[in-house]
């Protein structure tokens, strides 16, 4: 991936999403992470980019063809969802939303912070054979010899080059998809006083399930996930584990009427949580209430990153292999919103940290998984609630 020269300005959340929140499609309130400062009209066109973001217009073009599909399906689910009789959503729609969701989760600057330990490590193992790389010969020309070289340090460097990388885990998000496609979606109607808000990290991933458990919560396989994905002041994206949670209500409709004020309060302080630098809303008339969201967290924002830890390697079916291995994990979040929409469900039968879908679809039919939650250690010191 070649760097242009000549600066660009590429956005880590796309133009259109913005026009969904403004009330003049071309500006945008904005709050300020770090200090609560407010801009009343922040040009939408300056907002979430960076010069040279992905490197090259070759790459942008890439990614405006992603975001030419994905501001077409959001347009058309909210001409669906205006509607008042209709109660559900194509399966195109559903599935290029979802895409949509994990697409714009890899592509910011928060990913790409909290990503660094990681490219350190690959950084760190790669080094030796890089520096190895002086002593390959190929066995023919010299001229040979060279370009394999070149290329091979190229290989092992992408490793831990961010745009590089960043790159790649977009280009392979409609591979990912199946991952979450046993996630239940609803779209939370806000039929508070209090619009929906969004950062320039608008996809926020909890896991209110495995809260007191010291496991991975927040990878697209864990139990308990919880996902949430602004559409519009009104209108959020809320995909959740249904071997976790059920709905309070139990409604067949895929909108869900929420009433409780304090429910918009919980799911927009996560998206403070989730900012990097920048919260947005649509109108000034909203200004106090967003500010008064962050004084109330203010005090807990701190900016943690992924880790690579080694571990002993144990298998699906609880046998210790011997061996150690790297595993990457997600930071603990230090924000769990208290909904008072969803229900949490025994998990004492599941399969700690992770969902069974997935654990099945690694094994052959037929095949049992030994219930291990038992060897994952409490963040508490609390019995099981469900014993």
């Amino acid at each position: 991936m070649v760097e242009d020269q000549k600066p660009q300005n590429q956005h880590y959340v796309p133009q259109y999403y913005f026009r969904f929140f403004s009330t003049d499609k071309i500006s945008i309130c904005m709050l300020l992470r770090k200090n609560g400062k407010v801009i009343h009209s922040a040009a939408i066109d300056t907002q979430s980019s960076k010069n040279n973001f992905y490197g090259s217009s070759e790459t942008e073009s890439e990614i405006t063809a992603f975001d030419t599909k994905y501001a077409k399906n959001h347009h058309s689910i909210l001409e669906v969802l205006e509607t008042e009789s209709v109660n559900k959503l194509s399966s195109e729609q559903v599935n290029t939303l979802i895409e949509n969701i994990l697409f714009q989760r890899e592509r910011t600057l928060t990913y790409r912070s909290n990503e660094t330990p990681v490219q350190d490590f690959y950084k760190d193992f790669f080094q030796p054979q890089i520096d190895d790389l002086v002593n390959y010969d190929s066995g023919h020309s010299q001229e040979a010899t060279d370009a394999v070289r070149q290329a091979m340090e190229q290989v092992f460097s992408s490793f831990s080059h961010p745009k590089i990388m960043q790159y790649v885990n977009l280009m392979g998000v409609p591979d990912k998809t199946d991952e979450v496609s046993d996630l239940k979606l609803s779209i939370l109607k806000n039929t508070t006083g209090c619009p929906f808000i969004f950062s320039d990290s608008p996809v926020s991933f909890t896991n209110i399930a495995l809260s007191d458990y010291k496991c991975s919560k927040l990878g697209n396989i864990n139990l308990g996930l919880i996902i949430f994905f602004p559409l519009s002041p009104s209108l959020l994206a809320f995909l959740y584990d249904p071997e976790a949670y059920e709905l309070a209500g139990d409604s067949e409709s895929i909108v869900i009427d929420i009433h409780n004020e304090e429910d918009v309060h919980q799911i927009n302080k996560l998206q403070i949580h989730e900012a990097y630098n920048s919260v947005y809303f649509g109108s000034q008339m909203h200004e106090n209430y967003v500010t008064a969201l962050w004084q109330e967290e203010k005090s807990r924002l701190v900016r943690e990153k992924k880790s690579v830890t080694p571990v002993p390697e144990i298998t699906l079916n609880g046998m210790l292999t011997g061996r150690i291995v790297h595993e990457i994990s997600h930071a603990e979040p230090n924000f769990y919103p208290d909904l008072s929409f969803i229900k949490l469900k025994d998990i004492s039968n599941s399969r700690i940290p992770y969902r069974s879908s997935f654990i099945q679809s690694k094994l052959p039919p037929g095949i049992e998984v030994p219930n291990l939650n038992h060897l994952v250690d409490r963040l508490s010191a609390q019995d099981d609630p469900f014993e």
